[in-house]
């Protein structure tokens, strides 16, 4: 469904590239150039995002591990002194 996406990020620098901010980012740049569409990207982090969700929900070590992801940013986030 999104090979072109999928193609683009095999030339990325970093092979756990998120494909947000990080230097030598393909996608990004393919972005910015105009071979991608800002919308078929922003399509492709949604659906990898549900699907992330719908794993976590039938895999019980994968949703401990978001649990426990959320708990240490929570905690860093009270620990921060000028919090709002």
């Amino acid at each position: 469904m999104f090979s072109d996406v999928d193609e683009l990020a095999a030339d990325c620098r970093f092979t756990d590239c998120s494909h947000g901010v990080e230097p030598g980012c393909a996608v990004q740049e393919a972005v910015e150039t105009g071979l991608l569409a800002q919308r078929r990207l922003d399509s492709w982090v949604k659906l990898r995002r549900e699907a992330a969700w719908q794993a976590s929900r039938v895999d019980a070590r994968l949703r401990q591990e978001q649990v426990r992801v959320f708990k240490q940013r929570t905690k860093a986030y009270r620990q921060r002194p000028n919090r709002p």
